[in-house]
């Protein structure tokens, strides 16, 4: 069986991600039961930072090294980005890094 997998955004190219690995992690972060992100925080958190400079190839935080759909889920998460965070417009007190 051959596992097709994709260049790391930020390593050597040797590296590689195997198709639905991103999801899986986040599947089973989800399943953990910690205090995540509202579904419409998530969604708003990946948008920025899919449209962020520091977002490499649609998935990885070249500030940090997180995949941004991992990153993105916590509940008091933040946006690492060195002109401050990204996520905290909007932000309520029930939901840090965006909107309740």
């Amino acid at each position: 069986m051959t596992i097709e997998t994709e260049p790391c955004p930020s390593c050597m190219r040797d590296m590689a991600i195997p198709p639905g690995y991103i999801d899986e992690i986040v599947a089973a972060k989800r399943k953990t039961g910690v205090d995540l992100a509202k579904d419409g925080v998530y969604e708003g958190r990946l948008e920025s930072c899919r449209a962020c400079d520091m977002c490499v190839g649609g998935i990885m935080c070249s500030m940090c090294g997180c995949f941004i759909q991992f990153r993105a889920l916590g509940r008091d998460a933040y946006c690492p980005h060195p002109s401050g965070d990204n996520w905290k417009a909007g932000a309520s007190p029930d939901q840090p890094g965006g909107e309740a």
